[in-house]
């Protein structure tokens, strides 16, 4: 994860000391060393408050765990998108 303007999409991820495998639909490194994770969603992602879904933050915090254990010192930005 050091090489910027990386992007991949449907990239498989794997932490085997948290147990946790994954498929991340984006992920792009920023040439100012940011890793982005984006989610697409299909439906509507907001509570009654307007954050986001405590499962759905959940689940990109665990994609940043997985990325976190390959480079420890990666600044990440988690992302969701929703059609809805």
């Amino acid at each position: 994860m050091r090489s910027a303007n990386f992007a991949a999409s449907e990239l498989p991820v794997e932490s085997v000391n948290l147990r946790l495998k994954a498929r991340l639909d984006f992920l792009k490194i920023l040439p100012n060393g940011i890793v982005e994770i984006t989610d697409f969603k299909s439906g509507n992602v907001l509570d009654d408050e307007g954050e986001v879904e405590s499962v759905t933050a959940l689940q990109l915090r665990m994609y940043g765990l997985i990325l976190l254990e390959f480079s420890p010192q990666a600044r990440l930005e988690l992302k969701v998108v929703s059609a809805a």
